[in-house]
C-alpha cells in the first residue's frame, strides 16, 4: 500500500512538473508573439511539441500561433493534428473570444473554410464584435456555410455602419439563395457606397431563380427605377420576360449607370423590341456599354445591324476592344460561332 502511495505521489509530481513546463513554454511563446518575434515563438512551441507530441495545451497554443500570424491553412492543419488528441476541440470557438482581433479574424476565416455547420452558432455569437475586420470575417464565414439559419443575422449586417461589412453581407446572402434575402437586398440598391451597390446587384443576380421569382415580381412594382430595373434584370437572368418593357426603357435612360447589366439581361431573353435601343447604345460614350451593345446585336443575330457592325470594324478611330467586339458580333450574326 505504501509503495502504491509513493507511486501515485511520484506520478502526480511528474504530471505537475510537466504541466508547469507546458505553462512556462506557452507563456514564453506568448511573450515572443507580443514582441512580434514569431520565428522564435514557433521554435519554442515546436521544440516543446517534439518533446511532448500529445500535449493538448501545446497543440492548442500551436493553433493560436498560426491564428496570430494569420495563416489560415496552417491553423487548420494544426487543428487537425490537435483533433487526433482532442476530437472536436473548441480552440477556434475560444479564439473567437480572444482579446486580440487578429486572432478572432483568422479563427472566423478558418471556420468558414472548414465549412463545418456546427460552427455557425459560435460565429453568430460573434456578430456584434466591435471590430469591423472581425465582423467582415464572420459575414464571409457565414456565407461560406450557406446555412439559412444565418439569414436573420446576415440581414442585420445589411444595416451595419461599415460599408465593407454591408457589401460582404450582400454577397453572403446571394450565396445562401433565399427569397427573404432578395426582398431585403433590393433596399440596398441605393446605398451610399458603390461597393455595396455592386455587390447587391451581383447577389440579386445570383438569387434570380424560379423559387425566388415572386420577390422580383413584387420589386418590379416599386416606384424606384433602380429597384425596378434590377428586378427586371433578375427576371431576365432567370429566363422571364415580365420586365422587358422596363429594360427597353432603361436603354434610353441617361441616369442609368448600369446599362451593361441591362444589356446582358436583354441578351438572355432576346426580345426584338430592344433592338432599336441596342443600336443606339453602340454609339454610347462609355466603351463598356458600347462593347456590350455590339455583342448583344451579334447575339440577337440582327441582320439589320450588319452594316453598322462592319463600319465599326473598319473604323481605325475606334479602340481595339470595340473593333474586336464588332468582329465577334459579325461572326455570331453570320452563324460562325
Amino acid at each position: 500500500m505504501r509503495a502504491f502511495r509513493l507511486f501515485l505521489c511520484s506520478a502526480l509530481a511528474f504530471t505537475l512538473a510537466g504541466c508547469g513546463k507546458e505553462s512556462k513554454t506557452i507563456k514564453e511563446a506568448n511573450q515572443f508573439m507580443e514582441q512580434r518575434n514569431y520565428y522564435q515563438a514557433k521554435a519554442v512551441l515546436e521544440k516543446a511539441i517534439r518533446e511532448n507530441p500529445k500535449s493538448k495545451k501545446l497543440l492548442r497554443q500551436y493553433v493560436v500561433y498560426y491564428l496570430k500570424t494569420e495563416e489560415v491553412g496552417f491553423s487548420i492543419a494544426a487543428y487537425r493534428r490537435l483533433n487526433e488528441i482532442s476530437p472536436k476541440d473548441d480552440v477556434f470557438y475560444d479564439a473567437l473570444g480572444n482579446h486580440d482581433p487578429v486572432i478572432r479574424v483568422t479563427a472566423a476565416r478558418a471556420l468558414g473554410y472548414m465549412k463545418d455547420p456546427d460552427s455557425e452558432p459560435a460565429l453568430i455569437r460573434t456578430a456584434k464584435d466591435p471590430e469591423n475586420s472581425v465582423r467582415i470575417a464572420v459575414v464571409q464565414a457565414l456565407g461560406d456555410l450557406k446555412d439559412k439559419k444565418a439569414l436573420p443575422v446576415l440581414i442585420d449586417f445589411l444595416k451595419d455602419s461599415d460599408w465593407f461589412v454591408r457589401g460582404e453581407a450582400a454577397l453572403a446572402l446571394g450565396k445562401i439563395g433565399d427569397a427573404k434575402a432578395a426582398s431585403q437586398l433590393f433596399k440596398l440598391l441605393n446605398d451610399e457606397d458603390a461597393y455595396v451597390r455592386e455587390n447587391t446587384r451581383k447577389a440579386l443576380e445570383d438569387l434570380a431563380t424560379e423559387d425566388n421569382k415572386q420577390a422580383y415580381l413584387d420589386a418590379l412594382q416599386n416606384s424606384d427605377f433602380q429597384i425596378q430595373t434590377m428586378a427586371a434584370v433578375g427576371l431576365a437572368h432567370a429566363g422571364h420576360t415580365e420586365g422587358v418593357k422596363i429594360l427597353v426603357a432603361q436603354l434610353e435612360n441617361p441616369q442609368n449607370k448600369n446599362l451593361t447589366d441591362v444589356i446582358r439581361a436583354l441578351m438572355r431573353i432576346k426580345d426584338p423590341s430592344a433592338l432599336p435601343g441596342l443600336r443606339k447604345c453602340v454609339s454610347h460614350e462609355d466603351p463598356q456599354v458600347q462593347i456590350q451593345a455590339i455583342l448583344a446585336l451579334g447575339a440577337y443575330r440582327d441582320k439589320a445591324s450588319e452594316s453598322l457592325l462592319k463600319n465599326l470594324l473598319d473604323d481605325r478611330n475606334q479602340i481595339g476592344p470595340v473593333r474586336t467586339a464588332s468582329a465577334i458580333a459579325l461572326n455570331a450574326l453570320n452563324g460562325k460561332n
